[in-house]
């Protein structure tokens, strides 16, 4: 006797609504694991932000260190984003080179660099994380590489969030000297219109204009102001 037997009219409706509510079950996991993913997201972003803010010292090391843990957390719970390794590399990269102890270490600059690789090998146009591998790449060295000078031009050759805005910025002036005119140019514009939508990094820029005089830096609205003086 074959014990397998078609589902009798009675039974269709419950068959269809046991698979029913198995989907249903299923998008909402997915909804909730989604939103998890986001909201340790952007816990990440804020805490790195707020880290990054404070003035070089015992608190700031401490703030990274509780930085980079928030930051793992995102990255187990989206390890296909491509923003929270680039994050990693940020939270690395900086522990490595601005803690309050003078020495660079290698050890932290290897994980900001796998983190940086981690991001380009999941989003290749993430401009956070090709200015994380310039960042990288120059302190690894102590000196502005050719492969260093084309990340920052692939940071400044798409799109950027408020973060890689402010890091390929960072990136641009680590390796100045070695920058072609056009893409100096491209810096300048680029920072010129963050700096009117953001005071924070207008007062970022107005500090780093200072010490370099010779940038053109110091320019943003020159033009402007020049035919606004024309009779």
């Amino acid at each position: 006797m074959n014990s397998i037997r078609p589902i009798t009219f009675v039974e269709a409706p419950r068959a269809a609504s046991a698979t029913f509510a198995v989907a249903a079950l299923a998008v909402a996991f997915l909804g909730f694991t989604q939103a998890g993913a986001a909201l340790r997201d952007g816990s990440a972003r804020s805490v790195l932000a707020r880290a990054e803010a404070m003035p070089r010292g015992m608190e700031r090391d401490a703030a990274l260190a509780q930085a980079i843990i928030v930051i793992d957390d995102a990255v187990k719970a989206a390890p296909q984003n491509s923003g929270v390794h680039a994050r990693a590399a940020r939270a690395y990269y900086l522990q490595a080179t601005t803690a309050a102890v003078d020495d660079v270490s290698a050890p932290l600059l290897g994980a900001a660099r796998r983190a940086a690789e981690e991001s380009l090998k999941h989003s290749p146009a993430n401009a956070s994380a090709a200015a994380m591998s310039a960042l990288v790449d120059i302190a690894e060295g102590g000196v502005v590489t050719p492969g260093a000078v084309d990340a920052v031009a692939r940071s400044y050759a798409v799109p950027a969030t408020a973060e890689g805005v402010r890091w390929r910025f960072d990136a641009a002036m680590r390796a100045w000297p070695a920058l072609s005119l056009p893409l100096q140019r491209q810096v300048i514009v680029d920072a010129c219109m963050q700096a009117d939508a953001d005071r924070a990094f207008a007062a970022h820029l107005a500090d780093v204009a200072a010490r370099l005089p010779d940038s053109g830096l110091g320019q943003c609205g020159a033009p402007e102001a020049a035919s606004d003086a024309a009779p």
